[in-house]
C-alpha cells in the first residue's frame, strides 16, 4: 500500500486500487499515478491523459503530499465502470467489484423505472419537506447528516445547497426503507 492511497481512492470515488497498468499510449480520463518523492518515498496521486489536450503525456491533477515528486513510477488507469451493462463481465475488475457494478446498474435501472412510473415523485410529495419528521430546517438537516455520517463511518463533505441536502436525506430514507424490508 502506498502513501495517500486512501485519499486518492476517495478523491476519485474508487472502491480499490485499479489493477490495469497504463499501456503508455492510450488516453484516459482518470488514473492513479504512483509517484516517487525526493526522499525516495512512493505515494499516490490522481492523474489524467485527455485526448485533445495541450499535453503529450499524462498530467498529475491532484497530489496529496506536501513534498515535491521527482518522477512517475507507474500509472493505473481507471476503467469506465458504467459505460454499458453488457460490458461488466469484460471489465478488468475482481469478482466482488464486478458483482457490485452489476448491482449498481440494476439499482439504476430500477430507479429510472420508478421515476418513469411516477412512484418516486408521489412518495416524495407525501413525505415532510425535510424527509424525516424530526428535521425542520436546513441547520437541523446539516447536523442530522453530520451525525448520521459519523455513526455510519461515511466520509465526505456534507452538501451546502438546500436541494442537495434534501436529496441526501431522501437517499438515506430510501436505503433505510430498502434494508428494512
Amino acid at each position: 500500500m502506498y502513501r495517500f492511497e486512501e485519499d486518492v481512492l476517495d478523491y476519485l470515488g474508487l472502491p480499490s486500487m485499479p489493477r490495469k497498468k497504463w499501456d503508455g499510449a492510450s488516453h484516459f480520463d482518470k488514473g492513479v499515478a504512483v509517484v516517487e518523492g525526493k526522499d525516495g518515498d512512493k505515494c499516490c496521486a490522481a492523474c489524467s491523459f485527455v485526448d485533445g489536450s495541450d499535453y503529450d503525456k499524462p498530467v498529475i491533477t491532484k497530489v496529496f503530499g506536501i513534498e515535491p515528486f521527482v518522477r512517475i513510477v507507474d500509472i493505473y488507469t481507471v476503467p469506465d465502470y458504467m459505460s454499458v451493462a453488457s460490458e461488466v463481465p469484460d471489465m478488468d475488475l475482481d469478482a466482488e467489484s464486478k458483482k457490485r457494478a452489476e448491482e449498481i446498474l440494476e439499482e439504476a435501472a430500477e430507479m429510472s423505472a420508478e421515476e418513469e412510473a411516477g412512484e418516486a415523485d408521489g412518495e416524495l410529495k407525501q413525505l415532510p419537506e425535510w424527509i424525516f419528521p424530526e428535521i425542520t430546517n436546513k441547520a437541523e438537516a446539516e447536523a442530522w447528516l453530520r451525525r448520521y455520517r459519523s455513526v455510519n463511518h461515511i466520509r465526505g463533505r456534507i452538501p451546502t445547497d438546500e436541494e442537495a441536502i434534501k436529496l441526501s436525506l431522501y437517499s438515506i430514507f430510501q436505503d433505510n426503507k430498502k434494508y428494512s424490508r
